[in-house]
């Protein structure tokens, strides 16, 4: 098949680096891949196999000379459909802003459509309900090509055009059980069946084994934090958790993996707990050295202290931890979003959210406890080998993508 991937910047820049595997193993599957990032930067931040079959990228300037004509042209040839958008847009956007966000996006799908058109694009799939997938939609309008997209939260919860994404996509696949709810509650009435839960997959070591913390006075037990420096991410109740051990004496380091706007406000907390020789900000650091950290099993374990912001607003199911997992790094996580989905059946240690304590009381248990560290390291990875492995994953997404089986 003939596949279009939009997204929001990849292959640029960091924050979307879950899509490398799954576009990946799409094109493992012989599929030809096409990727129509909407803010594409000036280097790509993934580089693919150079293996005959790598993802060819789409990166049209828009307002280079051709693109007012272009744009012009495609309205007088598709005036039913331009009428029609228009109408979605203001009407069924979700609110102003959504509304001249879409707006945007309509002369660049009537721009893009005359260098799509002789690709012969078999099917569009929009990572993310916001501005990609309301981009697909107009494609699919355009080109008359079958669309679909991948669903989170936030996304959701963001409310631009969902219905009318809902109703005219294919199917929407979704990464949760408890995303594939929200949207439920928000189109009371719609078939369930028209929403796949679909995890997001990891490309998962054939053999890994868990490499036990041996403690004592000299060995210091080593956390690992890869994730962006939001608030989402509570960071501020680990580093309460690392202070709390140290004043018990506990051997401890905390690594933090991960770029963002808290970063210096974390790094005034440090400084204020006097913990800057325990707590080290790594930076953002490559895809490829953040699995080489977890190969040679250079942290102990891998925290996420997520916690929810506001009403709707939280984790999905964390690529880090699945990855993490898939090395048998043992990882500590909260009760929010769809983060018990993952680490159920003692696949990973769950805490309440926005607790220090608790988080403090995981850690010791992890260090303290041989048979238990072993036991969640194994399990971790029995369950993203069992249910989150990429080829599974994507192998199932791309039957979705064929004539007639989405059809409910």
């Amino acid at each position: 098949m003939k596949i279009l991937y939009i997204t929001v910047k990849f292959p640029y820049g960091p924050e979307e680096a879950f899509l490398y595997e799954e576009i990946a193993e799409s094109c493992n599957l012989g599929n030809e891949v096409y990727i129509l990032p909407l803010r594409p930067g000036k280097k790509s931040h993934y580089t693919f196999p150079d293996s005959g079959n790598s993802p060819k990228l789409l990166v049209k300037p828009f307002f280079s000379p051709g693109y007012l004509p272009g744009m012009i042209a495609g309205i007088f040839r598709q005036l039913r459909v331009v009428t029609v958008c228009l109408a979605k847009i203001l009407f069924a956007s979700g609110g102003p802003s959504s509304v001249i966000k879409n707006l945007s996006l309509l002369p660049k799908a009537l721009y893009l459509q005359k260098y799509l058109k002789p690709l012969q694009i078999d099917h569009i799939h929009a990572y993310w309900m916001s501005t990609p997938a309301s981009l697909a939609y107009m494609l699919s309008l355009l080109l008359k090509v079958p669309w679909s997209l991948t669903a989170h939260r936030w996304d959701i919860i963001l409310n631009n055009l969902l219905k009318v994404k809902v109703a005219s996509a294919s199917f929407v696949r979704v990464i949760s059980n408890s995303s594939k709810n929200l949207i439920l509650e928000r189109i009371p009435g719609i078939n369930p069946n028209r929403i796949s839960v679909l995890h997001l997959g990891i490309r998962v070591p054939a053999e890994a084994s868990p490499r036990n913390f041996v403690g004592g006075e000299d060995k210091i037990f080593i956390i690992g934090v890869p994730a962006f420096l939001t608030t989402v991410k509570g960071h501020v109740y680990l580093i309460d958790a690392v202070k709390k051990l140290t004043q018990e004496g506990f051997a401890v380091r905390l690594e933090l993996y991960g770029s963002g706007y808290l970063e210096p406000s974390l790094r005034a907390k440090v400084r204020d707990l006097g913990l800057q020789e325990i707590i080290r900000f790594n930076g953002l650091v490559s895809h490829s050295h953040m699995m080489e950290i977890y190969s040679d099993h250079q942290v102990h374990c891998v925290v996420l202290p997520s916690i929810k912001v506001r009403e709707g607003v939280h984790e999905g199911i964390p690529v880090s931890l699945m990855e993490a997992m898939s090395y048998c790094i043992p990882v500590i996580s909260t009760n929010t979003g769809g983060i018990p989905e993952l680490l159920d059946f003692e696949a990973g240690i769950i805490v309440n959210e926005k607790s220090a304590d608790a988080l403090k009381q995981a850690i010791i248990a992890l260090a303290t406890n041989h048979r238990l560290y072993k036991d969640i390291a194994m399990n971790g990875y029995r369950k993203v080998s069992d249910s989150f492995n990429v080829r599974q994953t994507v192998k199932a997404l791309n039957s979705l993508f064929q004539p007639g089986q989405s059809e409910r």
